[in-house]
């Protein structure tokens, strides 16, 4: 909320039911939010949540979010990701390390100045330890001079709790 302008553009790369998608729309006012997910129900589940709310502010895009430059290919003020699967989906279809990396990638080059992208990871899912450890040793490589990057993780939680990297664009 301290990074998105009221005008701003966001990305919602693994939009789920919504939840993140209808946050960000409200965060970024008259600005807009490109959501994706690669599976239709998200995106149905997401439309549905996001018209109860009035909001219109949002475009889904049913693809993957490695592709997001293919919809757009301007400056972000933040990008969220929620690695893993669909709640209450198909526990089957999950993210995976090869498009994660390249998602994560384009959002950090788009972000503008003081920009985030907030990477959260869920791990109990088969792969999901190797997907985020990808993603950890990748963040690693990020020139410190152009990139901040934390790591969050719980360490007093039994039953993989979600561990969050945040990534921010140096001024």
């Amino acid at each position: 909320s301290q990074v998105v302008r009221p005008d701003g553009i966001v990305a919602d790369c693994t939009a789920g039911n919504g939840c993140d998608t209808e946050f960000l729309c409200g965060l970024c006012g008259s600005g807009f939010v490109y959501a994706f997910d690669i599976q239709p129900e998200a995106i149905e589940s997401a439309d549905s949540r996001l018209k109860t709310a009035k909001l219109t502010n949002y475009r889904l895009i049913n693809d993957s979010h490695h592709r997001f430059r293919d919809y757009y290919d301007g400056k972000i003020d933040a990008a969220v990701f929620n690695l893993g699967f669909l709640p209450a989906g198909d526990k089957s279809i999950v993210t995976v390390a090869e498009t994660t990396l390249k998602a994560i990638d384009a959002v950090c080059d788009m972000l503008v100045p003081g920009g985030i992208a907030a990477v959260a990871g869920y791990l109990s899912h088969s792969g999901g330890q190797a997907e985020w450890d990808a993603v950890l040793s990748h963040s690693q490589k990020y020139d410190q001079k152009m990139m901040n990057v934390v790591y969050l993780r719980m360490n007093n939680q039994r039953n993989s709790p979600p561990e969050l990297i945040i990534i921010e664009k140096r001024k």
